[in-house]
């Protein structure tokens, strides 16, 4: 239950032992190289659910989450976007560069 704004380099970094619950979240005007919402790093469980993104942008890849790992739990439910970009990589899993584009 957070709201984030204008948020250089991102807004959130998760590392590698770490389990990420966000639920019912705001994400705008967040930007970063990759992952311009949430970049996650983790090998943990991690649930974004009923979140929204709007204007946020990725240099390269995830527009609003970029996943480094491959791993079972990733879960994304019931988000919105608006006007992120690069939109053929909104939601982007880096295991996976190619899985069909937009979310």
């Amino acid at each position: 239950d957070c709201s984030f704004q204008n948020c250089k380099d991102g807004a959130v970094y998760s590392t590698s032992d770490t389990e990420m619950k966000i639920v019912n979240s705001a994400f705008h005007h967040c930007h970063a190289v990759n992952g311009g919402a949430i970049y996650c790093d983790s090998r943990r469980e991690t649930l974004i659910k009923d979140c929204s993104f709007q204007n946020c942008t990725a240099h390269y890849n995830g527009a609003a989450v970029f996943f480094k790992n491959e791993k079972f739990g990733q879960m994304v439910k019931n988000v919105t976007t608006s006007d992120c970009t690069p939109e053929k990589s909104i939601i982007f899993n880096a295991f996976y560069p190619n899985p069909g584009g937009a979310l």
